[in-house]
Formats: structure tokens, sequence, C-alpha cells
């Protein structure tokens, strides 16, 4: 694009499904179901943008000696990167609700009640079935895990030396907003934490990084 901004895109929209196992043992047939690598949606935005300074750039185009080599040459990159979560299973339970009522709205969902819990679960430890002819699907694609919400931000300007050595200093954020991926919520009716997020994926969000390095 113009005036130094350069932006790349792609997105990916697909679907995933698998009959790899019955849903009973006595099926005469391998199920249906969506796979658990079910993603549907994907999009990756990156961007390049030297800052007008210096140069004949919009800002301090006559910058020139110290104040050049401070002020001039600074570029930034950002990385984002978005994907839908996996589909949630329950196993063998005893279910009697609508599936249309699992989902909650996008504003009412938090980490402590990720679907809705009284939609129709049998949660009695001591009503759960030994032997029974299963019909609760394997995963439900419309109830999904947390997603992918990632920003990374590079800040760096290179300082020539000669013609084929060059001096970059260089400062990285990855997951930069700090946006916590949680995992899968508990899924078993019978359990206290019930449709509750106990953990994420990945040991730590925010990293900060100042690095340099010389390229030739």
């Amino acid at each position: 694009m113009t005036r130094d901004l350069s932006l790349q895109a792609s997105y990916t929209w697909s679907k995933s499904m698998q009959a790899t196992e019955k849903l009973n043992v006595t099926d005469a047939f391998l199920t249906h179901a969506i796979s658990a690598l079910d993603r549907p949606l994907h999009i990756v935005v990156s961007g390049l943008y030297e800052l007008p300074v210096g140069k004949g750039k919009r800002l301090l185009p006559g910058a020139h000696g110290i104040v050049k080599q401070v002020l001039a040459g600074w570029s930034l990159q950002a990385i984002y990167q978005g994907q839908s979560g996996p589909p949630i299973g329950f196993g063998n339970i005893i279910f009697t609700g609508s599936l249309a009522d699992l989902v909650l709205p996008a504003g009412d969902r938090t980490v402590e009640h990720w679907f809705n819990t009284d939609a129709g679960y049998n949660k009695n430890s001591q009503q759960q079935l030994a032997n029974n002819i299963r019909t609760f699907p394997l995963r439900l694609t419309g109830l999904r895990a947390n997603g992918y919400n990632d920003w990374d931000l590079a800040f760096f300007k290179a300082f020539p030396i000669r013609e084929s050595l060059r001096f970059q200093l260089r400062a990285e954020a990855q997951d930069a907003l700090n946006h916590a991926m949680f995992s899968a919520p508990n899924n078993s009716p019978t359990s206290t934490l019930f449709g509750q997020v106990t953990s994420t994926v990945g040991a730590q969000q925010r990293v900060v990084t100042v690095g340099a390095r010389l390229m030739w």
C-alpha cells in the first residue's frame, strides 16, 4: 500500500469430519461426527509500517546527524492470528434437554460458566447409567472451547555500518495484549467444577524481549 505500509492477510473457512469410532460398541457402522481437529475459522493478518520520520518523509525531512540516527528509520510490525476453538464433547451422559440451549451468548460466557449447565444434564452421580445405548453426539460443533486470539508486535531499526553490514536494534512482544488461551471447560455433569475452565493452554502469555544483531 502507499506511504510505507504493507499488509498481508489469509483466511480459511473449513469443516473437518471423521468416522473413526462407533457411538456404541454394538453399532454396525462407524459414526460420522465433527472432528476433534475441526477449527472452522482461521485468520492471519500481518502488517509492516515504516514510520514517516527522516529524509524524504513527512516528519523531520531535514533531520541529520544524531537526530537522524535516533529518530529515523524505525519500523513497526504486527501479526494477528485468530482461530476457532475445538468442539466440546461430553461422553456418555444423560441429557434430556435441547442442544439449542447449551450455548450461552458471548456476553454471558465466563470461565466460571462457559456453557449452560442447566440445559438438561442429569448431575446425580447415583443415577448415571453403566450400560445403555448412547444417542448423545461425540462432539458438538456449536459448542466450543476457547480459540486463538493473539497479537505479536515488533519495533525495530537498522543502522547501516557499511555496504554489507548492518546493526539492528529490535524490541518484540509476543501476545502483546496478554490474551490468555483457556483450555476446555470441565465436561463431567457430576463434577462440582462442571462447566468451569480451570487452566490455560501454554505456560505464559505476554513475553517481551529486546535484542540486537548484526546482519551481513
